[in-house]
């Protein structure tokens, strides 16, 4: 989607993100906060036209529409636009808030693989389960309570059927 950043058209088009939601994202990201004010104009339903006035610290931008939601959605356009002079069309400004932060990335390009301190403490807890010195009075992790609708091991199923015996 190449259009420029006030382009009406954007808000015909199925897109991830609303104008409101990447306002919201600027907003979260520099720590700043949007208010929205709300002024209806004409008095007839067919005449009704919601104007809706962003701003976000000094900066304002005013939104038409026949709906207050489309009102809305038009100010949050043209104030980012203003926040973003720098940006000309609408993909370069969802580019710019994609849902991936820097963070997120840089855990994707830590080395996957498995976590040695817990197998090695699993491999501990499974001897000591297997071991005949096992103290009857002290069931294994993976012991479920049945009452409460969970799962037993087989192990704890043993054991419950030995303590019934």
């Amino acid at each position: 989607m190449n259009f420029a950043i006030d382009d009406e058209r954007i808000m015909d088009y199925d897109q991830v993100k609303t104008p409101a939601q990447i306002l919201q994202e600027y907003c979260t990201r520099y720590h700043a906060s949007v208010e929205y004010e709300m002024i209806v104009e004409g008095e007839i339903d067919e005449d009704k036209k919601f104007k809706i006035i962003a701003i976000s610290d000094s900066v304002r931008a005013e939104g038409m529409g026949k709906t207050k939601k489309e009102a809305k959605q038009r100010a949050s356009q043209l104030l980012l636009k203003q926040l973003h002079p720098d940006l000309r069309t609408w993909q370069q400004l969802i580019d710019l808030y994609s849902s991936r932060s820097t963070r997120e990335d840089d855990r994707d390009k830590r080395p996957r693989g498995p976590n040695f301190h817990l197998l090695e403490k699993l491999k501990e807890e499974m001897r000591k389960c297997i071991s005949s010195d096992i103290d009857p009075n002290v069931p294994p992790i993976s012991a479920y309570d049945v009452r409460d609708g969970m799962q037993m091991s087989s192990i704890a199923k043993r054991r419950k059927t030995e303590e019934i015996r």
